[in-house]
């Protein structure tokens, strides 16, 4: 009992570690998406920043990326700048899909944990009744044992028929 006890302990402890390592890994990847997204967004800013100035001497800087619809952004600035736009707001909305997905990936983890501790929790118990009945039937082998040569004595021929 002990080593099946033991046996069980460890596939609990391997299966945790196993998910607690998916989830990590996820929050990882969930991390290094949120920073591309950070340096993607940095470097938008920067390229609005170099925008070149306008006629009356201003510096032209087109409305945020989020404010913007595809055929605004294309009468914007100059086509190199929609491009890049377009292509850090693809970047972007690919990044908020991975994220998403992360984020999905992460809860499917989560109940799949907390799944595999309930199934762990409902086997420690039936363990526990199992020893429990091991126990119960020792102790009434042993009684039996033990007042098995009393009822001989009075009555010899008992095992007999």
């Amino acid at each position: 009992m002990e080593k099946l006890q033991r046996e069980m302990h460890e596939k609990d402890e391997a299966l945790r570690a196993m998910y607690e390592d998916a989830i990590q890994d996820r929050d990882i990847r969930l991390a290094q998406l949120a920073e591309a997204l950070l340096r993607a967004e940095h470097r938008a800013l920067l390229r609005e920043n170099a925008a070149p100035a306008r006629a009356d001497g201003q510096m032209a800087r087109p409305p945020p990326l989020s404010a913007l619809s595809g055929a605004s952004e294309i009468a914007l600035g100059p086509p190199e700048a929609a491009s890049d736009r377009a292509a850090v707001e693809a970047r972007c909305r690919e990044l908020e899909r991975q994220s998403a997905a992360v984020g999905l990936e992460n809860r499917r983890l989560a109940m799949a944990l907390s799944a595999a501790d309930a199934a762990r929790s409902r086997q420690h118990r039936e363990l526990h009744d199992a020893l429990r009945l091991i126990e119960s039937l020792k102790t009434g082998l042993d009684r039996v044992k033990a007042e098995l040569p009393v009822l001989l004595q009075r009555d010899p021929g008992l095992l007999s028929g």
